[in-house]
């Protein structure tokens, strides 16, 4: 199943637009929203690229997924299907490529943390066996 994992960094053309949009669309689960966008909306927000990072994860020529850092160190990780190697792979290339921001009490955490879909029971338990420490969890009111 493996290949060989690469990353490319996103770009504001129409190539990113149409991967993400079906990234998105065939996202099983969601945190940052209910409703799917329409396409020229989430062009919108890719134009104005709210993250420090965005990348699209391909495995050989497949594209597999895609991840996010924000400025306060957090990870937003889609992929299409989970696999401990695969997820083993990108939290690698975060981790040997970036650096966190510099700790704000309150605002900016000292690591970087993935942020998880509570239905996602699949990628917790293979964050779990890959011994990522959970930090939180929280509850929308």
């Amino acid at each position: 199943m493996k290949k060989e994992l690469h990353y490319e960094l996103i770009e504001s053309t129409d190539k990113y637009f149409e991967i993400l949009f079906k990234l998105l669309k065939d996202r099983k689960f969601s945190i940052s929203h209910e409703n799917l966008p329409n396409f020229e909306d989430h062009k919108e927000f890719v134009k104005n690229n709210p993250y420090k990072y965005w990348y699209i994860v391909l495995n050989g020529n497949e594209i597999i997924g895609s991840f996010y850092i924000k400025y306060d160190n957090s990870i937003g990780l889609n992929l299409v299907y989970q696999n401990k190697k695969i997820l083993n792979d990108i939290i690698s290339f975060i981790k040997n490529t970036f650096k966190p921001e510099e700790p704000q009490k309150s605002l900016i955490a000292k690591d970087f943390y993935i942020n998880v879909s509570n239905k996602n029971n699949e990628l917790i338990k293979i964050l779990d066996e890959l011994n990522i420490l959970k930090i939180q969890v929280s509850y929308k009111i």
